[in-house]
């Protein structure tokens, strides 16, 4: 939507209060997300009353799923325009000041749209690349299928040569991002679908286009030194994408695998595919490919009907996996999905304190997980200098914003460099270290 809007001659501000009209790009998954999209709304409004600022233009999930509401309900909105409008979204801004008030909320479309040229809001040394959009899965509790339909799978040579534009601008790191990225191809498996790329007619169809087979081309990128995969669903996890870690040289030891539960009949409620020992196979798996491979989860307590013993389950299943990195979420009742139905609601101070006992046992384990990475080496990219010979940096180990990070102390560094370092110490979610070329080398402060 930058790109979109900048192509057409609006200027981008970072100071909303300089503004002549805000977009505001929602999140409308889970109750707290919604809380947050509606305060943003209202935020904007009041400055279009007190300030500069003439329209107010609402995106994203939110919009999709409830444009006619929000429409009704927040008269000084001007236009609600849901998914798969991103190059329409200048032409709908300009309507705006004709005095329309468009509200759009259409069909996901059933194949991928693609969306031109973007503006990157990170730093030059890392981005998230969009592989696909929408899910296929059914899970009872989510409503994101509803919101932005069946996957469809952005073509490889449009990610591929993305990437490598990126790269020759300064990037680092790509992030591979989707509602499942395991999904990738799985759209193009189709006859129909079999459409050449990536050159002459008839030479590399779609056809045959896997995730796997994309982080394979992505390690062909010369210069591109990590790739992360992101949200991969455990029930689609087969060896071929196992058998990538340790294969290919830029994919950073890490991997994005949300599980949801450790109790199989909780799971089967759920309508995730697979059960707690297939997803300790796959853990295993992937730490007999890279030992110190970094594995980060999702959890989703208070689910309905989710017993005591349930619970427990869950528990020592995490403790079984001793996983690197998990967060944490309550069910939100979410209109529109099966979950939606169900009866035995638990209590939210229940599911509360669950969600806080689970994150005091991941703590533990995180906290003794990172002890063991003492003395080793590892690859850590410099993301800001906090003075005093201090850098903050992160290791191939974390994704950004989600994960921890890692306190380099060396004399000079360079933002956006990647550094090969000795880690030194660590705390319950964070790393201290030294490049490996001063790592022998005490560090002496003017007294």
């Amino acid at each position: 939507m930058l790109a979109a809007l900048a192509q057409d001659g609006w200027s981008l501000v970072g100071d909303t209060a300089d503004a002549d009209v805000l977009v505001v790009n929602t999140c409308g998954f889970i109750d707290a997300a919604k809380a947050e999209s509606m305060a943003a709304i209202r935020d904007a409004v009041r400055l279009k009353r007190k300030g500069r600022c003439h329209k107010v233009v609402v995106t994203g999930c939110l919009a999709q799923r409830y444009a006619a509401q929000i429409a009704e309900e927040i008269p000084g909105v001007d236009a609600v325009i849901g998914l798969g409008q991103t190059l329409k979204i200048p032409e709908y801004v300009r309507s705006t000041f004709r005095g329309e008030r468009p509200v759009i909320s259409s069909a996901p479309p059933p194949e991928w749209q693609e969306i031109g040229a973007r503006l990157l809001t990170t730093p030059k040394w890392t981005t998230y690349l969009k592989i696909g959009e929408g899910c296929d899965h059914r899970c009872s509790f989510c409503a994101i299928p509803g919101i932005r339909g069946d996957w469809r799978s952005r073509p490889p040579h449009l990610l591929i040569d993305e990437v490598k534009m990126l790269v020759d601008q300064g990037l680092k790191e790509v992030i591979l991002i989707g509602q499942d990225t395991t999904l990738y191809g799985k759209d193009w498996n189709r006859p129909a679908n079999a459409l050449p790329v990536l050159g002459e007619a008839g030479d590399n169809p779609l056809n045959g286009w896997s995730l796997p087979r994309l982080v394979r081309a992505l390690g062909e990128i010369e210069g591109l030194k990590w790739q992360r995969i992101m949200y991969v669903h455990p029930g689609r996890v087969n060896q071929d994408l196992i058998d990538v870690f340790g294969e290919v040289g830029n994919l950073a030891p890490y991997i994005d695998m949300p599980i949801q539960h450790g109790d199989d009949g909780v799971l089967k409620r759920m309508m995730r595919a697979g059960n707690s020992d297939r997803y300790l196979e796959i853990i295993a798996g992937l730490r007999q490919k890279v030992q110190n491979i970094s594995i980060r989860s999702t959890f989703l307590l208070g689910f309905p009907g989710e017993t005591d013993e349930e619970y427990a389950k869950c528990r020592d299943f995490v403790g079984q996996a001793q996983m690197d990195h998990v967060g944490v979420f309550v069910y939100s009742e979410e209109d529109s999905t099966a979950a939606f139905q169900m009866e035995n609601t638990v209590p939210r101070k229940i599911a509360e304190e669950r969600a806080s006992d689970l994150m005091s046992l991941q703590a533990e384990i995180s906290a003794s997980r990172l002890s063991g990475l003492v003395g080793l080496e590892m690859d850590a990219l410099v993301e800001s200098d906090l003075g005093g010979g201090r850098w903050l940096a992160r290791t191939e180990r974390d994704a950004p914003e989600v994960d921890g990070s890692m306190i380099l102390h060396t004399r000079r560094a360079q933002i956006g460099e990647l550094v090969r370092v000795t880690v030194t110490g660590s705390s319950i979610h964070d790393l201290t270290g030294q490049p490996v070329a001063e790592a022998l080398i005490p560090l002496t402060v003017a007294v």
